[in-house]
């Protein structure tokens, strides 16, 4: 079972390249990506983050491990000023968790830092203890936040998206 959780505050409407924002690439990636392990019969969830209403964390679910894939659920905008990355994993984490597979991974796509350290570590430690495999791919960014001693794969141009997504499933999932 693979969870993607994608990063979608405001920060993600940058165009590094001057034609698509990185949001925008991101959705593309997501939905091929789903697609692609939906086809090879792996259960599959992406989840969308990045605001924060009144302390209340919101996520949106584009594709659910029993639902198919349908494009128009991943033109997703980038909208809130906050990065609840902890609180992100955590949510995605709790449908992750209760998955029969033998085989989980959580690849979380995000290109800023969290709002919170402390929570991202505090997930960490939820899927380590339910021998969660965790890929934090970083856009545009040197360091992934509360992944500084773990494994964490940086790419400089959202291009490079697929491939990174693609690595992840083959190195920690299949082998």
């Amino acid at each position: 079972a693979v969870t993607v959780l994608v990063d979608a505050s405001s920060s993600m409407r940058h165009r590094p390249d001057g034609e698509q924002t990185l949001i925008e690439q991101a959705n593309v990636c997501a939905l091929a990506f789903a697609k692609g392990l939906e086809k090879s019969r792996v259960a599959t969830e992406v989840i969308y983050y990045g605001e924060n209403d009144d302390d209340n964390f919101l996520a949106y679910t584009a594709k659910s491990f029993d639902q198919t894939c349908i494009p128009n659920n991943f033109a997703v905008q980038a909208r809130g000023p906050s990065t609840p990355t902890g609180e992100a994993m955590s949510f995605a984490l709790n449908n992750l968790v209760l998955r029969r597979e033998k085989r989980k991974l959580f690849i979380l796509l995000t290109d800023g830092d969290p709002d919170s350290k402390q929570s991202v570590l505090r997930a960490r430690e939820i899927a380590q203890a339910f021998h969660i495999a965790v890929v934090p791919i970083g856009i545009g960014t040197d360091v992934v936040k509360g992944f500084e001693n773990g494994e964490f794969v940086t790419i400089n141009d959202p291009s490079q998206l697929t491939n990174a997504l693609k690595e992840a499933v083959r190195s920690r999932l299949f082998n």
